[in-house]
This record gives structure tokens, C-alpha cells and sequence, in this order.
């Protein structure tokens, strides 16, 4: 799914902040927080999204290979989402 070019904007930016403050002993939590925030709100929203597209093409491909494709992918996504909100667990969020 495509962002609208602002919240990919946003999110580029929020990434690059957050990977700037990882290299800062300690970060200010209150900024950490509001960017993991918005990154996991947005994973999650990317996942559904994803997840519901990744099922109905799943339904449609003959090829094994892209429903096990899919399915690595899926995981990824959601990975990548658990270890934010993880994060934000962290930040007392």
C-alpha cells in the first residue's frame, strides 16, 4: 500500500530520528515514545492492509511459492510491529 508522499515523509523522518536517539545513552523517553507511537500505529494499519491483500491474492496464486512468500512476509511485517509496541512497553506506553 502506497502512504500519501507527507506520511512517508513523516515516517522517513521519524525513523531517522529514532535511529539517531538509539546512538544517545539517554534519549529523551517523551519523544522516543511519541515516534515509536506513530511508526506503530502505522505498522499495524500496513499489516492489516497487507495481511487482507496477502490472503486474497494467497486465494487466487496456483504458484506454492507465493503463498509461502507471502507468508514470510506477513511475519516479517508483524515482527517488525511486536518489536515496536515492545518498545513502546518499555517507554511505559
Amino acid at each position: 500500500m502506497r502512504r500519501p508522499p507527507d506520511e512517508q515523509r513523516v515516517g522517513d523522518a521519524l525513523a531517522e530520528a529514532l535511529g539517531q536517539l538509539a546512538t544517545v545513552e539517554n534519549p529523551p523517553a517523551g519523544v522516543v515514545r511519541e515516534a515509536a507511537g506513530w511508526i506503530g500505529h502505522e505498522l499495524d494499519l500496513f499489516a492489516e492492509e497487507f495481511a487482507n491483500s496477502a490472503g486474497q491474492l494467497a486465494g487466487k496464486a496456483d504458484v506454492v511459492g507465493v503463498g509461502a512468500g507471502l507468508l514470510v512476509a506477513t511475519s516479517k511485517v508483524s515482527g517488525l510491529s511486536a518489536a515496536v509496541h515492545n518498545l513502546l512497553g518499555l517507554l511505559g506506553e
